[in-house]
């Protein structure tokens, strides 16, 4: 099984707003645009691609590595977003 570490980036500016991980990263990348337009999210990445996608933009998906382990993509996962991008933090 593999695992993947993938970025969520803003059309607009280039920004990478999220960092995800997940064995399907374009199906996982889906659900995240379904979550965000038919249910109530709080969450600061749901509330984000709801307005991209009220502006009729979607986020952009960018596969940063896969892994052959959930370990080792764990471990890629959280060095990633411990790690400021675009000058700050971004938030789930």
């Amino acid at each position: 099984m593999q695992w993947t570490v993938y970025l969520l980036i803003d059309p607009r500016n280039g920004d990478i707003r999220y960092v995800g991980s997940s064995k399907h990263a374009k199906h996982r990348f889906m659900r995240h645009l379904w979550e965000s337009s038919y249910c109530y999210c709080s969450s600061a990445r749901s509330k984000w691609i709801k307005e991209l996608l009220d502006s009729g933009n979607r986020p952009g998906i960018e596969i940063l590595s896969v892994y052959d382990s959930e370990r080792k993509m764990v471990e890629a996962e959280l060095t990633w977003d411990s790690t400021p991008k675009n000058g700050r933090m971004y938030t789930d």
